[in-house]
């Protein structure tokens, strides 16, 4: 089974290199923030319904960034670790499920976003 979900472009507080000597307080609402929308997200695709996967499990996951600054993959990764954790509670899995990853970087000023498609 493909499940495609879609989620917001990450916010700028979740990436690695901006929290540089912050404490954790600063980015905790953001970070359940980006949970809950991950685990909103995957029931809206799943069509409401909770599901269970089975592992092991590949995810593809494409960056539409809204502009053409310079961003690693690795940070944009790192940035959507809490809606992934969120993606996999959905589809009741521990995220040491996941043995295969792709990463894409796109651009759409129009619609900065991430599509993460679970196989």
């Amino acid at each position: 089974m493909n499940i495609k979900i879609v989620l917001p472009f990450p916010a700028a507080k979740l990436n690695p290199n901006r929290r540089s000597g912050h404490s954790w307080q600063v980015t905790a609402a953001e970070k359940v923030e980006a949970w809950q929308a991950g685990k909103i997200a995957t029931l809206k695709a799943l069509g409401g319904k909770a599901f269970a996967i089975a592992a092991p499990v590949k995810f593809s996951i494409t960056f539409f960034c809204p502009n053409r600054r310079r961003r690693d993959l690795d940070n944009l990764l790192a940035s959507l670790k809490p809606s992934l954790d969120g993606i996999c509670n959905a589809v009741d899995i521990d995220d040491s499920a996941i043995e295969e990853m792709q990463l894409i970087k796109r651009y759409d000023a129009n619609n900065p976003r991430v599509e993460v498609e679970i196989t």
